[in-house]
């Protein structure tokens, strides 16, 4: 898996980079920096990836009007985000220009990705572009957003796709992307919040882009400004696993009657506010047992268990397995999940 920018003319290279085949990483997650200048144009360049997905974090600088050609050679999916500045171009195989302002994004299915890409004189830019190889994506099969089942339908039919409004960053989305950028952690670690944070930016993005589709979509009867107080209340949960807030603490730090915030997150997210945080407790936990080497004791606590016993009994009962069986790599576990 090659990616290359080039001139417009392709007589010089600007930056070529060779990624293993899907993405993977034998350290479990890899990460590099480019910064590099070419007539009067700046670049700065974070390229991570792991197992089937690759973050790019650009940062460009452009004195004088500049085009580009680029691409990579395997068919991709890509949530790509403007966090900065204005960008245009055309990509080959979607068959027509683009353009994305500041703060907006979209998300693209490329067969053969490539394509020439224009920038203005005296421009900044900064972009955050998540890539999934096809495979990866295929785990997110049986979803019931209207926007994932037509990703799925074009890598089925091989058939490019991108959405023909961009949808814009809203807060809840400039939170998780800001947390994907600024992950504190490192190694294994890091990767399980890179792929927690990325897919719930995924969700984001696709509820966003629902939106372009249906400016009047409400989901049932839920305003559109409790939607993102309901946001709000599952990104406090998640970031308080082990003291979370109880019902009456979130009502009042998200602005909704006890009520609305029970019947809508149960509405939204499809489980209780207290079923959401157990389940999603107990998928953190599952990780950490499979990437790192943390004792039982100390990734109960972590998520905000009093007592072991209490974590395994729950670990058990909601994926069959106990927490030293799986790390064990028993009972055919990975073919359940």
């Amino acid at each position: 898996m090659k990616a290359t920018i080039t001139t417009e003319d392709l007589m010089e290279i600007i930056h070529e980079k060779e990624f293993p085949p899907n993405f993977k990483s034998e350290e479990g997650l890899s990460e590099s920096i480019v910064q590099t200048e070419f007539k009067g144009a700046q670049a700065y360049l974070k390229e991570s990836y792991f197992d089937g997905v690759a973050i790019g974090e650009g940062k460009y600088s452009f004195k004088d009007k500049f085009i580009i050609q680029g691409g990579i050679d395997t068919p991709i999916l890509e949530m790509h985000f403007s966090l900065q500045g204005r960008s245009e171009g055309r990509i080959s195989d979607l068959g027509g220009n683009y353009a994305m302002e500041v703060r907006e994004h979209n998300l693209f299915y490329m067969v053969e990705p490539k394509g020439v890409f224009k920038f203005e004189e005296n421009s900044h830019l900064e972009i955050l572009e998540i890539t999934f190889t096809p495979e990866y994506f295929k785990k997110f099969d049986n979803n019931d957003s209207r926007i994932i089942e037509q990703y799925m339908d074009a890598i089925e039919k091989q058939r490019p796709l991108f959405m023909p409004n961009n949808g814009k960053i809203n807060p809840l989305m400039e939170n998780t992307i800001r947390q994907i950028l600024n992950c504190p952690y490192k190694g294994s670690v890091k990767r399980i919040m890179l792929e927690s944070k990325i897919l719930e930016l995924l969700a984001l993005q696709t509820e966003s882009l629902e939106q372009t589709l249906n400016p009047n979509c409400t989901c049932g009867n839920i305003k559109k400004s409790e939607i993102e107080k309901l946001h709000h209340a599952k990104l406090l949960m998640e970031g308080r696993l082990d003291t979370p807030p109880t019902i009456y603490e979130l009502s009042r730090i998200i602005g909704l009657n006890e009520f609305k915030l029970k019947s809508g997150f149960k509405q939204l997210f499809g489980n209780t506010v207290f079923g959401y945080i157990s389940d999603y407790r107990l998928a953190i936990a599952r990780e950490f047992i499979l990437e790192t080497d943390r004792s039982f004791a100390e990734i109960s606590d972590m998520i905000g268990y009093s007592h072991q016993q209490h974590f395994s009994t729950a670990f058990k009962r909601k994926y069959g397995i106990s927490p030293i069986d799986l790390r064990k790599g028993k009972s055919g576990y990975l073919s359940r999940v």
